[in-house]
Parts: C-alpha cells; sequence; structure tokens
C-alpha cells in the first residue's frame, strides 16, 4: 500500500510539475501551489523523509528520499513499520533516513521532516507527549553521532 502511494504521489507530482500555471487544481476541489526545493550548499545531501500512521492499527509505513546539492537522487526507500503513534512513525522515517545516508558514505546531512514534534524532541523539548519516543531519540542522537555533520 506505501509502494501504491508513493507511486500514486510521483505521477501526481509529475502532472503538477507540467502545469505551467502558479496554483493548480487538483481534483477540482483544493488549489494548492506546487511544491518547491531547496537544494543542500556544498557537500551536504538532503534527507527528505515523511512517516504515517494508519488510524489505530499500529500499522504505519516509512518514506525516504535522499539528493545531492544538484538535486539528483542518490538513495530512498519506502515500507511498512508496527507503531503507536504519528510522531514514532516519523522518528521511524527519520532513523531509516540517517542510517541509510550513513550507508551511502554520506557524512554530512540535512534532514528535512514536517514533524514540529520531532524536531523538538530532538532538541531537547519533550512537552506534548514526545517522551514517548525517547528510545527513538536516542537512536537518532546515536546514529548521527557517529556522522560529521547533521542539520
Amino acid at each position: 500500500m506505501v509502494i501504491e502511494n508513493a507511486l500514486r504521489a510521483q505521477m501526481e507530482f509529475t502532472e503538477i510539475q507540467r502545469v505551467p500555471s502558479d496554483e493548480v487544481a487538483v481534483n477540482n476541489i483544493l488549489n494548492v501551489h506546487p511544491a518547491s526545493w531547496n537544494a543542500p550548499s556544498g557537500d551536504f545531501v538532503k534527507i527528505n523523509v515523511d512517516g504515517g500512521l494508519i488510524g489505530d492499527t499500529l500499522n504505519g509505513g516509512v518514506g525516504v528520499v535522499i539528493r545531492n546539492n544538484d538535486g539528483q537522487f542518490v538513495g530512498g526507500l519506502a515500507g511498512p513499520i508496527c507503531c503507536d503513534s504519528t510522531l514514532a512513525a516519523e522518528a521511524h522515517s527519520a532513523i531509516k533516513g540517517l542510517a541509510l545516508s550513513a550507508n551511502l558514505g554520506f557524512r554530512d546531512v540535512i534532514v528535512k521532516t514536517d514533524s514540529k514534534l520531532l524536531i523538538n524532541g530532538i532538541n531537547g523539548d519533550f512537552r506534548n507527549k514526545v517522551w514517548s519516543i525517547m528510545p527513538l531519540l536516542e537512536e537518532l542522537h546515536r546514529i548521527y553521532g557517529s556522522m560529521h555533520e547533521v542539520r
């Protein structure tokens, strides 16, 4: 299901990129602006991560895309996970993204997530149930502690 959703999203993205307008109509209901992507500087790679949960089922998924400073795809993954919250799914996606980049030999990385709670937890702010993912935060710190620079 994650792969099917990723393929569908990729097809939608490709269609949106073909439209020359600043705004596009999606399903004739919602107006959105095409997504933009800023390349990392220097020898950094950018890791875009996302995680999600399917209702109250403990079933979720993660996705990771790694691009270099030219915007070229250099690695990625998508797959199912078992977790109990969207925050945990986001943390799992960041762990998998950092681990993949380390395995590919990248030591200077920028991690992009849409989870402010995860960012707060990484920075030591444990309010709003961030404490519930402490083992995942410890794993994140362990991985990026072995890297040169993580932003």
